[in-house]
């Protein structure tokens, strides 16, 4: 039985867009996206793969025709459905941040007129009826260069926000401060690849992306293997962004399920270990650099986020475990990435209980409060009775000392969690 057994009744449907020639000469030509394009419908087509029902390429097609695809594979669809989007090529913002892709008539200085606008590809994954929807985001922008490398992306902060509807997960190829990458050197006909497009055509190719070993490849299964793969091929780090997911995304079978080495586990741990910590020196750097504001917290938010879709491999390979553990004596930094990974956890330990309670109680700050609340309202419907009488307490106990402060963000969360453990 194929992957669609995941959808039942439903269609699997990928969309695939790529850009490498502009007519603007701040848009440098880029070699792979074509390529990349055709490599990822291959394996999306494979009966033993993807087993996708329908998949489309646009190649260096014009916006309107680009837009109009968009909204017609997005806005036919029903909830048993699960649509695929990719991006490849050429991604700029705008003063205010706002992402585009560029497409051949993009003119740098009129996006908003001649770019597909990231609003637009939101709107329309908003929009839409289907139950699952990807987003795989290989967007580039030639800021900088580097030897025998062609930069491929502009500053992401929000990328996969900026794009993410709800069911929706979205895959891009950096963070918030670096650059995609195409490998070798520049040539007419054809090249390496980019070195993010390669990791997944490869993983779900060869079933390597079926990280937890269950015969399928999940989004996240995907984004895990692509995280592991692309480290030390460039400095970017893929990141991941998910919005009312529902179970897994399943994206291609991988065949029998089988156990992961002790290697592939190192590996992996490896490559989770170095999301984490650059998640927490990013934290860090913005709340030492920028003032108390909307936009500072915007972007603390954002690392949260990116945190929680971690937390699911971090349950998995032990870290969850091991950061609570050491909850109590972290610093700021590191206790915030755990709580925000917390939300993922499958089967809520008594450890989780007193962080959360910790974090509730005496936080290292007002926003790890905030964060500390939001996750134990996510986990308190999978509390035991003795977990939520904990977590009760501690809530009670901050309200009734105002160190919650009253009709604030924290104090209706709080609310909201004591609606949860006592009705």
């Amino acid at each position: 039985m194929g992957p669609e057994a995941a959808q039942p009744g439903g269609r699997r449907i990928a969309l695939l867009i790529a850009a490498a020639e502009y007519t603007d000469p701040d848009l440098r030509r880029l070699r792979a996206p074509a390529q990349d394009a055709k490599a990822l419908a291959e394996v999306l087509q494979d009966p033993a793969a993807g087993a996708f029902d329908e998949t489309l390429l646009l190649i260096d097609r014009p916006r309107q025709e680009v837009e109009e695809t968009i909204e017609d594979v997005l806005s036919e669809r029903v909830s048993s459905d699960l649509v695929l989007l990719y991006f490849s090529c050429h991604g700029v913002k705008d003063p205010w941040g706002r992402l585009y892709f560029a497409v051949p008539g993009t003119r740098c200085n009129r996006l908003a007129s001649t770019a597909v606008s990231s609003v637009f590809v939101n709107e329309q994954m908003e929009r839409s009826r289907a139950g699952a929807k990807i987003a795989l985001l290989d967007c580039c922008y030639s800021g900088a260069f580097v030897k025998g490398m062609a930069p491929k992306s502009t500053l992401v902060g929000d990328l996969a926000s900026q794009v993410c509807g709800r069911g929706c997960f979205v895959i891009t190829a950096t963070n918030a401060l670096e650059y995609a990458y195409e490998s070798g050197e520049l040539t007419l006909d054809r090249g390496a690849g980019s070195v993010f497009t390669k990791a997944v055509v490869e993983g779900l190719r060869s079933g390597a992306a079926d990280r937890d070993g269950d015969g399928w490849i999940s989004a996240e299964d995907l984004f895990a293997y692509v995280t592991s793969t692309v480290a030390g091929k460039g400095p970017q780090t893929p990141t991941s962004f998910s919005s009312g997911v529902q179970g897994k995304i399943l994206l291609a079978r991988a065949g029998q399920p089988q156990e992961h080495t002790d290697a592939q586990r190192r590996e992996d741990l490896a490559a989770l270990t170095r999301r984490l910590r650059d998640l927490e020196v990013r934290y860090s750097a913005i709340r030492d650099v920028l003032p108390s504001s909307d936009n500072r917290t915007r972007r603390l938010d954002e690392i949260i986020w990116e945190a929680t879709a971690a937390g699911a491999s971090a349950d998995r390979l032990g870290e969850l475990d091991r950061r609570t553990a050491d909850f109590a004596a972290a610093d700021d930094a590191a206790r915030v990435i755990t709580l925000g990974a917390l939300r993922r956890r499958g089967r809520v330990r008594d450890t989780d209980v007193s962080c959360l309670v910790d974090g509730i109680s005496t936080p290292r700050s007002a926003f790890e409060q905030y964060h500390a609340l939001v996750t134990a309202r996510a986990l308190a419907q999978r509390m035991n009775g003795e977990q939520r009488r904990d977590l009760t307490d501690a809530v009670r106990k901050c309200i009734a000392a105002d160190n919650i402060p009253k009709y604030g963000n924290r104090w209706f969360v709080a609310q909201e969690i004591l609606h949860l453990t006592i009705g």
